[in-house]
């Protein structure tokens, strides 16, 4: 296991956490709803569209958005009976997920030994990756300017 030491010479946290804990909280709700759109402009590119829950199951939840029970009665109502994953906790500020909630969505990722892969989220969060580490970077910069 990887351990690190961390020495702050020159603190400046104390005075940041109001404007810089809500711009990384937007941050990271900006990217959670990013992963969400591209994950589904990937189900669609996919042609993994059938009757449409798969695509419609796919849900962002942050710190001040849930789009998961409507991600439910959505997939719900264009597949009756199809089984859903229980909701998930409610993220903290600075932390999202980002869901698909009918039960076959890791098949359609991951394949089977009968069907293969064809992967949607791992992709979007790709192509999602460079701006939040921009973003990231820039609220470091913006720390250490004060």
């Amino acid at each position: 296991m990887a351990s690190f030491d961390i020495r702050i010479t020159n603190n400046r946290l104390p005075g940041l956490p109001g404007r810089l804990r809500e711009k990384a909280d937007a941050l990271v709700r900006r990217t959670a709803l990013a992963i969400e759109g591209a994950t589904k402009e990937n189900i669609e590119a996919n042609r993994a569209v059938d009757t449409g829950a798969y695509l419609n199951s796919t849900a962002a939840i942050t710190s001040r958005e849930d789009h998961y029970p409507a991600a439910v009665a959505e997939a719900q109502a264009r597949r009756p009976g199809v089984q859903c994953f229980p909701h998930p906790e409610q993220p903290a500020e600075m932390q999202a997920v980002v869901v698909q909630a009918v039960h076959y969505a890791i098949y359609q990722e991951m394949g089977t030994v009968r069907m293969h892969a064809r992967p949607a989220m791992a992709p979007a969060v790709e192509r999602v990756r460079p701006s939040f580490d921009a973003g990231c970077q820039s609220l470091i910069e913006q720390a250490v300017r004060g």
